[in-house]
């Protein structure tokens, strides 16, 4: 079922460029959309779960989701709570929250307010920004049952506070450089140091 989530978070974007994440595992394009408790966004992507399982194991559905959940294949929305690091330290932005994943072996569509394409290079979207996101959520009951989720494309809507490295410098945070006059006049050379 093809779902929007909108104004999440988005984070561990690999948006422009697969990456498999062990040795046995195909390269794919994935994030994951941090989603408050009880938010908007919360509620389409459990709603699209349940319609997911009823659709495929019809009366049976509570019975299996709870199957489901307990053995650890609701892949695509986990609690943040549990989400740790190799050192067991929470992950930034997760504690709190639930998060949403979503994997796909397409590239996903990624593109600014405006509908224009982001690239990489651009920076403009990042983990910590504030995106739309599109997800196909799934329930599957071969090799076994679980549910997950398709990664689609993503808008960015607005700045966040960044969740890990990768900051840049803003134009703001340097001086002005004097003009060329003044600065021919303040240059020093090796012979007027003093050793």
């Amino acid at each position: 079922m093809k779902v929007k989530l909108e104004n999440v978070i988005l984070s561990m974007p690999y948006l422009f460029e697969a990456k498999a994440f062990d040795a046995v595992s195909d390269a794919k394009f994935s994030a994951h959309f941090l989603v408050e408790k009880n938010s908007p966004a919360m509620k389409v992507v459990v709603d699209a779960i349940q319609a997911e399982a009823k659709a495929l194991w019809k009366d049976a559905a509570p019975g299996k989701l709870k199957a489901v959940k307990a053995a650890g294949k609701i892949w695509c929305l986990r609690d943040g709570d549990g989400k740790v690091d190799k050192n067991g330290e929470p992950f930034k932005g997760y504690a709190g929250r639930y998060f949403v994943s979503a994997k796909n072996t397409l590239r996903p569509t990624v593109v600014d307010g405006q509908r224009q394409p982001v690239d990489a290079a651009d920076g403009k979207v990042y983990a910590g920004c504030v995106v739309n996101a599109f997800i196909d959520v799934r329930a599957n009951a071969k090799p076994s049952d679980q549910v997950y989720a398709y990664l689609l494309g993503v808008q960015f809507v607005k700045d966040g506070e960044r969740l890990g490295g990768g900051a840049v410098a803003s134009a703001d945070d340097f001086e002005a450089i004097p003009g060329t006059e003044a600065a021919k006049g303040a240059e020093t050379s090796v012979d007027d140091i003093t050793f």
